[in-house]
Parts: structure tokens; C-alpha cells; sequence
């Protein structure tokens, strides 16, 4: 019976080990996510292409980093039942348990703020492209010679007409 009872718990300290790890390394992918998050919404306000480009890079890198993780942890939670972290932490002895039911909160609140920052980007993204889509219409109506509306009701490009647009004052 003791011999079961030291399996079972060296058993657990492993998962605890792997959990604790995988956590740790999920917080720190997530931080890396956040962070070229909100160097996209910088990119956006300053309307610099090359920054939003390597935002966008590196957001994707971070999310390949994620789905790597997560595809670690199912496979830790395994067996073909989803079960989350704080359930199998709840099979934890102490003090792995309250660590590791610590990280995943702390995991936890830093995806709801990352989906709350996401969702300012999202915004912003919105905002920039219609505005641009404005200004494009804006600059083929006054180059249309033929001033006539489309089926979508705004003016219909045609034919390339030959006109100049002084950029320069």
C-alpha cells in the first residue's frame, strides 16, 4: 500500500512539475503576445506600415508559440476528457496545488486583458481601413469624368481618364 501511495505521489509531483512549467512558459508566451499587441495599436496611431508589419509578425509568432503550448497541455490533460489545469490541480498535493491554481488565475486574467486589447486593435484596424476606403472614394469621384453612380451607390469608376492631382501644395 505504501509502495501504491509513493507512485501516486511521485506520479503527481511530475504533473505538478510539468504543469508548473508549461504555465510558466504559456504566461510568458501570452506576455510576448501582449506586448506586440500594443505595439500594433502604437503602429496604427502612427500610421507606420513597416511597424504595423512587424507587429503583426511577431503577434504570429506568438500565437504559433500558444497553439504549440496548448497542444502540450491537452496532451497533458489527455486521455480524450477535457479537463482544465485548475481541475487536475485540484488532484495536487500542497503546496503545488495553490502554485499551480495561482498561475493558471494569473494566466486566466491575462487572456481576458490581452482579448480586451485585441478588441481595441480590432477597432482601430476598422476605423483606419474605412477611413482609407473614404479617402479612396473621395479621390476617384473627383477624378471620374463620368460622375455616375454604381449599383453599391457610390460614383462609378470608368476608363482612366487623363487628369493630374497636384500633391505637392
Amino acid at each position: 500500500m505504501s509502495q501504491r501511495r509513493a507512485h501516486k505521489d511521485n506520479t503527481d509531483s511530475a504533473l505538478g512539475s510539468q504543469l508548473e512549467s508549461l504555465l510558466h512558459a504559456l504566461i510568458a508566451a501570452h506576455d510576448r503576445l501582449g506586448e506586440a499587441v500594443e505595439a500594433h495599436r502604437v503602429a496604427i496611431s502612427l500610421a507606420d506600415s513597416e511597424g504595423i508589419r512587424l507587429a503583426i509578425d511577431a503577434q504570429t509568432e506568438a500565437l504559433t508559440q500558444i497553439a504549440d503550448l496548448e497542444r502540450a497541455r491537452a496532451a497533458l490533460v489527455g486521455n480524450g476528457q477535457p479537463r482544465t489545469i485548475t481541475e487536475l490541480a485540484a488532484d495536487l498535493p500542497e503546496p503545488e496545488r495553490s502554485r499551480i491554481i495561482t498561475l493558471a488565475s494569473e494566466l486566466r486574467t491575462l487572456i481576458g486583458e490581452l482579448r480586451s486589447n485585441q478588441a481595441v486593435v480590432r477597432s482601430a484596424t476598422r476605423s483606419l481601413l474605412s477611413h482609407t476606403q473614404g479617402l479612396m472614394a473621395q479621390v476617384g469621384a473627383a477624378l471620374s469624368h463620368a460622375g455616375t453612380y454604381g449599383r453599391a451607390g457610390k460614383v462609378q469608376s470608368t476608363t482612366p481618364a487623363c487628369a493630374a492631382l497636384d500633391l505637392s501644395t
